[in-house]
């Protein structure tokens, strides 16, 4: 088994998470009715029939006729660490897990990067830290030097590979102000929405 990716639908988009048997690469939101964006997902995505005559993803109305009762689709040579996390993630947008337990290839990331990734981990579901709260995690940091590291962590969170996995939609500027999210803003309100008010 070599590697692998997976699609799971939710009612605002779909998210593709990659991985070989060592653990997940990437996660990825991806917009019904527009392109896939990335290569080697767009090919799995056509080969797994997810794409209209455009090379967009399918909308969510057609998805449901199409795979009515398979909450996640999962490419054929996947391996099992990746069927895991599709089934974690709809088990996340069904309300039912709170949190992700598969193995993560953090080594694409710098040595500061991986701290951030790591201290993202620690963020308890439903819960929002400031950047300068999360920089404040990393090394036990005191206020002053949290503050001036906030925009260094902020930068790590924005080249998350593996966002919703590493909850960086957890992390929100120091006034309350939802910043900085690779799959949209509207997609960081959503998933805290879901996680705080139970909303799907």
């Amino acid at each position: 088994q070599g590697f692998g990716c997976a699609f799971i639908p939710f009612s605002k988009a779909v998210v593709a998470v990659t991985g070989d048997q060592d653990g997940l690469w990437t996660a990825h939101f991806i917009r019904y009715g527009r392109p896939v964006g990335q290569s080697g997902l767009q090919e799995d995505a056509e080969w797994l029939g997810l794409l209209d005559q455009n090379g967009c993803l399918i909308s969510r109305a057609e998805w449901s006729r199409l795979f009515p009762d398979q909450p996640v689709l999962v490419t054929e040579q996947a391996p099992s660490c990746v069927s895991a996390a599709a089934g974690q993630v709809a088990e996340y947008f069904a309300g039912r897990r709170t949190a992700f337990d598969v193995p993560l290839h953090l080594e694409q990331g710098s040595p500061f990067q991986q701290q951030v990734w790591l201290a993202l981990g620690q963020i308890p579901f439903g819960v929002t830290w400031t950047y300068e709260a999360l920089a404040a995690a990393i090394g036990g940091q005191e206020p002053a030097m949290a503050r001036r590291m906030s925009r260094a962590v902020g930068s790590a969170c924005g080249a998350n590979p593996l966002p919703l996995i590493l909850p960086c939609h957890r992390v929100i500027g120091k006034n309350g102000h939802l910043v900085g999210f690779s799959g949209g803003l509207d997609l960081k309100e959503f998933l805290l929405a879901h996680e705080i008010m139970g909303l799907d």
